[in-house]
């Protein structure tokens, strides 16, 4: 086994995503633990219900990325270049169009958007809605790099990404800027993020093409079929993941929020973890299918992999919450930290749904995205209804990852019949 996994190229290409992703990872739930010991619990409330609403608009970004990943996959597989500088030059033409009065509108909105979660102040909501727009041209040049496969620089920009965030968010802070300085150390981050990307992926402007590949024509009209299923399904798993913060902000006191917040920040560990390999997943997974190969196999080994990293935490977190809690954050959350294991379970089922939903669209089965969706809809109605408690909240976001993962379950077993 050990030695199948060693010689396992989706396992190297996972572990070089890996290497540089965590480091990003680690750098990010350090920029969260040193903001969370700064500034009192509510404001970390404030600062969780923010990076929250990030991840929430971001949506159309990560569905830009996803389409720039899955037809960027297809240049690699015909070594095409120019195929991979047509969708570049697509995808950047339309964020120019639709992204710029998409952030000036959001701009004009963001004293409602403040004012819903309860923030003084709509300055950090709309520096939120400015890292939102540099992500949407990120997510292409960061879409072509993991499409082209080239997993080491995408994980270099996750990490340098995640420095220039820790450094300049912390230094903002400390310059007096509260809020204000943490979503700017994200902003700082995304635009450093955005820099390595368009490195990475310089050679494939470079003249002079290999003479032995045939160059592929350009299906736009695949494209923006691809475009509205992929969207939906973000729009769905970012819902899945992060609209609970966001109700939890606005249902739960600013005390019990805060709370709220660093039990989740602590239980995605899991996922931010396990992410490089729905990553690699699906880009190879996209490559294998152009070219009409079997990817069953690779699905279960990816999801075996994933499971087992997912268990070990929950074993951690079970046995050992007040430590871990406590190692984090300090003892201001130590009350909530019994919690924790339970958190870890809806985490693991979220990854879990997360990759199957990937790799579902890697292989263009797209019809499960509307029953994501309709799950995730009923989540926020439900959670506005009844999410009065950390427990309640944390019960229907469980059942809801649980629906996706049976979801996702049958269109496989479907497929495969």
């Amino acid at each position: 086994m050990i030695k199948r996994i060693k010689n396992s190229p989706f396992t190297m290409n996972s572990l070089a995503l890996f290497a540089g992703s965590m480091t990003g990872s680690v750098l990010s739930y350090i920029f969260q633990l040193v903001v969370g010991r700064m500034v009192d619990v509510s404001t970390y409330g404030e600062v969780q219900s923010l990076s929250s609403l990030f991840a929430l608009i971001a949506v159309p970004a990560t569905t830009i990325s996803m389409v720039a990943v899955k037809f960027t996959a297809q240049a690699k597989a015909t070594g095409d270049r120019a195929m991979g500088r047509s969708v570049f030059a697509y995808l950047n033409t339309r964020v120019m169009r639709y992204g710029i009065p998409v952030f000036v509108l959001s701009a004009l909105l963001s004293p409602l958007v403040s004012n819903f979660l309860k923030i003084d102040s709509a300055i950090p909501v709309i520096i939120i809605f400015f890292s939102m727009l540099v992500l949407f041209f990120s997510s292409v040049s960061g879409g072509m790099v993991v499409g082209w496969q080239k997993f080491r620089a995408s994980g270099l920009a996750a990490a340098w990404g995640a420095f220039a965030k820790l450094v300049g968010g912390v230094a903002l802070v400390i310059w007096g800027l509260g809020v204000n300085g943490v979503v700017g150390g994200m902003l700082i981050g995304s635009l450093v993020a955005y820099v390595v990307t368009l490195f990475a992926i310089r050679f494939v402007f470079e003249k002079g093409e290999d003479p032995k590949v045939v160059e592929t024509k350009f299906d736009l009209g695949s494209m923006q079929r691809y475009v509205l299923p992929a969207l939906i399904a973000n729009v769905a798993i970012t819902i899945m993941g992060n609209a609970d913060m966001v109700l939890a902000k606005h249902n739960l006191d600013a005390e019990v929020a805060g709370q709220y917040g660093a039990l989740s920040i602590v239980g995605k560990i899991i996922f931010f973890a396990t992410g490089a390999i729905a990553t690699v997943l699906f880009s190879t997974s996209s490559e294998k299918h152009h070219k009409k190969g079997d990817t069953k196999a690779l699905f279960w080994y990816a999801a075996l992999l994933m499971l087992i990293l997912s268990a070990v935490a929950i074993v951690v977190y079970f046995s050992f919450p007040q430590f871990v809690m406590s190692m984090l954050f300090g003892g201001k959350y130590a009350s909530v930290a019994g919690y924790l294991g339970w958190f870890a379970v809806v985490v693991t089922l979220f990854s879990l749904a997360n990759l199957l939903l990937q790799y579902l669209l890697s292989i263009n089965k797209t019809g499960v995205v509307y029953e994501y969706l309709a799950a995730s809809l009923i989540m926020i109605l439900v959670i506005l209804w009844k999410g009065t408690s950390i427990p309640v909240i944390l019960a229907i976001v469980g059942a809801t990852q649980f629906l996706g993962v049976i979801f996702g379950l049958r269109a496989i077993i479907v497929k495969q019949s």
